[in-house]
């Protein structure tokens, strides 16, 4: 196994694109997950990176919280899918759904994902994301069961806010979706926030250890 480690564009809004990407591979990265904004200029500077760089990209499908139907969701959420395949990334991590949709429409746009992924010929992740239909470890595993080729992109630090706990509880729906996991966001969370101040400050120590573990 050869471990790839990327960086997120989360963060780095504004940046240039090539000041980006020059700043990622100084700092040792293999690439970067990014949220493509609708910049052609940025895009294709990515895309020059990726051919000539071998700087891995990682697509994100992420979209703005909006007052809309379910209908009008779900159309947005396969046109931006559609989208980024254009764009030849390593393969797209998305926030897929949200929390207070049915299991039945959650369940919809899992199989619009799963049937892109067949029809694009490209891997299609979903993150474990406070917001989204995977929430919470006891909310994800009736649709891992529902739909076993399904691949988280584990982000363990929302399950332990969300449910005020290091998942002592739940380890059979925390090992499951750890089988699920296709890739993951290293980020460090406790029961009152998804992120620490400072992962290796003394007092994370015991937290840090434990999500290494995971």
């Amino acid at each position: 196994m050869k471990l790839k480690f990327l960086c997120p564009y989360w963060g780095c809004e504004g940046t240039a694109a090539d000041e980006f990407v020059a700043k990622v591979l100084d700092a040792g990265f293999a690439g970067a997950e990014i949220n493509f904004p609708a910049d052609e200029k940025f895009i294709s500077t990515i895309q020059r990176a990726a051919n000539v760089d071998n700087f891995n990209v990682v697509a994100q499908q992420w979209l703005a919280p909006k007052v809309e139907s379910f209908a009008q969701y779900r159309a947005k959420f396969n046109a931006r899918l559609r989208f980024l395949a254009t764009l030849t990334p390593v393969f797209i991590n998305s926030h897929t759904g949200k929390d207070f949709y049915s299991i039945e429409q959650n369940s919809l746009l899992l199989n619009d994902a799963l049937a892109l992924e067949r029809t694009l010929g490209i891997t299609i992740t979903h993150e474990t994301h406070r917001g989204r239909f995977n929430f919470a470890a006891f909310a994800t595993e009736p649709y891992l069961q529902q739909f076993p080729a399904l691949k988280l992109n584990a982000d363990f630090s929302h399950w332990t806010n969300v449910s005020e706990s290091y998942l002592e509880e739940q380890q059979g729906s925390l090992k499951r979706a750890q089988q699920h996991s296709y890739y993951i966001h290293a980020r460090v969370g406790h029961t009152q926030s998804a992120q620490v101040n400072d992962p290796f400050s003394p007092q994370w120590q015991e937290t840090l250890s434990l999500y290494v573990k995971w």
